[in-house]
């Protein structure tokens, strides 16, 4: 049995999504750093400035990709209902982070995003039916 990935087997989209993965997962061990400089900054004070600075963002976002599904999302009662769930959820999740990190408690936020992965895979699994497989 083969551990690990193969990148000349991969195709360009899956190549990609690796990359994007590692990147992501590269800033999440970098964050903590710079929340850790605003530690004298009370925490929902910072958390405020990063949902209103990404809902900007992500309205911009969403004007200038001026796709017909993404708009779909906004005139929906029920997607809305979905989208201020799946936004509160996040909002907790980067208030518990920001907190930890200025309380002191850097590496136990880091354990909990190493472990976030292999929570979600097993949620997927139990809530979603899915499958694990080699590709």
């Amino acid at each position: 049995m083969e551990i690990g990935i193969n990148l000349k087997k991969l195709t360009g989209q899956n190549k990609q999504g690796i990359i994007y993965a590692i990147l992501a997962y590269t800033s999440w061990g970098i964050l903590p750093l710079y929340w850790k400089q605003l530690d004298a900054i009370p925490v929902l004070t910072v958390l405020s400035h990063r949902i209103l600075w990404s809902s900007v963002f992500t309205l911009a976002f969403c004007l200038a990709a001026r796709r017909r599904l993404l708009r779909q999302y906004f005139t929906s009662s029920k997607s809305l209902a979905k989208l201020a769930g799946t936004g509160l959820l996040v909002s907790i999740n980067w208030g518990v982070f920001i907190y930890a990190v200025s309380s002191g408690q850097i590496v136990e936020a880091s354990l909990g995003y190493f472990i976030n992965p292999l929570v979600s895979i097993m949620l997927g699994m139990i809530f979603l039916g899915e499958k694990l497989n080699k590709t």
